[in-house]
This record gives structure tokens, C-alpha cells and sequence, in this order.
């Protein structure tokens, strides 16, 4: 397997709201109210003005350092390892951050569920491989706020290694275009809390790769770019753009001539009329599905 960072979309499509069933409704319902405390650790849910999600604001909730450990493996494309084991693992108490799988042993994974030697060296080769991911990828997996895809790219690109991008201040982060404030201030205050950097310092330990390989992009889609719009449904965002990258494409910010195709997926935007005035090549959500599995990008 090439070294890339994807991951697969049946796994990980986050489930969407198309529209109410009215046909369906009794009389009885009951209008719904989201939790005014975690679940799971009893801390109060912070909903944030102005922004849809309403999320636990306990850092060591069992149910965020799971979903970090769940996100870590998908992005950091360790395919042989699904959420199940993500689960015993946690549970185990072998995995309690994403730099414990680096210290996993064939005998911890043996004593798992349903693993026998052959999945366990897998297990290892994959843990092995996902050292060499690009540096952007290991950014976005370490699974800091507002931190996704596009964003990572532009921020290793600014700041090639891990060491320039634990010096920068927050001025100099917000001065990367395409970067805003609320960006630049998240990711500023994860890299200066020392259990990140102790975190960081352990994954370095382990071999992981902390800086950005310039070279030229190779692959099938290297002299393309995209552009999407819309909501996709077969897929998310982060899973077309990453995959999309994989295989050497580009992810542009905005329509112009130079746009090699714009996705369009339900409901989009200004985006459309724009590339259709430009005559860029305007591509549906099927075509793009149809040539990422052309190029097995999609698992």
C-alpha cells in the first residue's frame, strides 16, 4: 500500500439530516433537548454561540479519548484496526493516548479478542507504516479543534517542521492565508499545553514523522485540481479532499480558470455559478466516487 492518508468512507461517513418524515409523525412527539451533562463523565455540555455542535468539554472524558484514539487510527491510515479494537484496547488500559500504539506488543494484541499472529504482525506493519505519513496528516490527526484537512496542509506548509510550529506565536499563525483567528487561537493553545508537547515529544520518540517532505506531487490526479461545493452524501468532505490528495491532486481555495474540476454536491453555493462563468469542468459527487475507486483510493 502506497503511503498515503485516507481513510475508508463506509467507516467513517458521518450521518446526515435530509429532511423530516411529517407522514410519519403520530401527535406524540415530544420536542427534543439535548443534554445538559456529558453522559458519561458528568461534566456540564458547552454549546458554543453561534456554532451547531454542543460537545463535552472534559478533556479526559472516556468518550472524547476514544473517539482521539478512533480519529487517530483512520486519518494515520492504520487499516488494519477498526473501532472495535480501538475499543478493547482503551479498555484494556493499553492505549490511554494515540502514542501508546507505538509501544504495542505481538503478546497485548494477541491477548485481544478474536486477534491471532497473523493479524497482530498486520497490526504492527500498520502501526510501522504510519510513521511515514506526511506531516500534515499527522496534524490533522492529532485531532486539534478546527484543525481538518485543508486547514493542516496550509499550516505545515507554512511551518515545515514541528519544531517552527511549537515556536510560532499566534501572530504568526493567523498570517497564513487562509487561516483565521479561531483557528490560528486553537492551535496556538494545544501546542503550549505540556501534555501536548509531552505527547509530541513521545511520537517523535517513536519515529514519527514531524516534518513536511517537499517534493513534487506525483500520482494520477498530480496535475489536477479540485474544488468542492455542496454536501456530499457518499462521503465526507475530509474523506473526498484527503483522498483526493492521496492520489496526488490538488485542493484549490476558490474558483478560477486555472480549476481543473468543481464537485458539486446537494445544495451548493455561489461556487457553481462562479465556475460555470469561468467554463471550469463541473463534476457531480458520482464521478468523483466512480474515480477515486477507479484509482483505489476509497477502500
Amino acid at each position: 500500500m502506497a503511503i498515503g492518508c485516507w481513510w475508508s468512507v463506509q467507516a467513517r461517513s458521518s450521518p446526515q439530516v435530509v429532511k423530516p418524515v411529517i407522514e410519519r409523525r403520530t401527535g406524540t412527539e415530544e420536542v427534543y433537548h439535548l443534554p445538559e451533562r456529558c453522559p458519561l463523565c458528568n461534566t456540564p455540555i458547552v454549546r458554543v454561540p453561534d456554532q451547531a455542535m454542543a460537545y463535552c468539554p472534559n478533556e479526559q472524558c472516556p468518550a472524547r479519548n476514544l473517539e482521539s484514539v478512533i480519529h487517530y487510527v483512520m486519518v494515520m491510515d492504520m487499516e488494519t484496526i477498526g473501532e472495535k479494537l480501538c475499543e478493547q484496547l482503551v479498555e484494556a488500559g493499553y492505549i490511554s493516548n494515540v502514542a501508546d500504539f507505538y509501544g504495542l506488543s505481538r503478546d497485548q494484541l494477541l491477548a485481544m479478542d478474536g486477534i491471532q499472529q497473523k493479524s497482530a504482525d498486520n497490526i504492527l506493519k500498520a502501526i510501522e507504516m504510519s510513521k511515514y505519513r506526511p506531516f500534515w496528516c499527522l496534524l490533522f490527526a492529532l485531532n486539534i479543534r478546527y484543525v481538518g484537512v485543508k486547514t493542516a496542509q496550509l499550516i505545515t506548509g507554512a511551518f515545515p517542521t514541528i519544531d517552527r510550529l511549537l515556536a510560532a506565536t499566534e501572530e504568526e499563525i493567523v498570517k497564513i492565508p487562509g487561516i483565521g483567528p479561531k483557528v490560528a487561537h486553537s492551535l496556538y493553545s494545544w501546542v503550549q499545553e505540556e501534555k501536548n508537547r509531552a505527547l509530541i515529544t513521545r511520537l517523535r520518540q517513536a519515529g514519527v514523522k514531524m516534518q513536511d517532505m517537499q517534493h513534487t506531487p506525483t500520482g494520477p490526479l498530480a496535475v489536477q485540481t479540485f474544488l468542492l461545493t455542496g454536501r456530499l452524501t457518499g462521503m465526507t468532505r475530509s474523506v473526498a479532499e484527503a483522498a483526493i490528495m492521496h492520489l496526488g491532486g490538488t485542493i484549490a481555495t476558490g474558483v478560477s480558470k486555472q480549476l481543473s474540476h468543481l464537485i458539486v454536491g446537494e445544495d451548493p453555493g455561489s461556487k457553481l455559478a462562479k465556475a460555470q462563468k469561468a467554463g471550469v469542468s463541473i463534476r457531480d459527487e458520482q464521478w468523483l466516487l466512480n474515480l477515486l475507486k477507479e484509482h483505489e483510493a476509497l477502500l
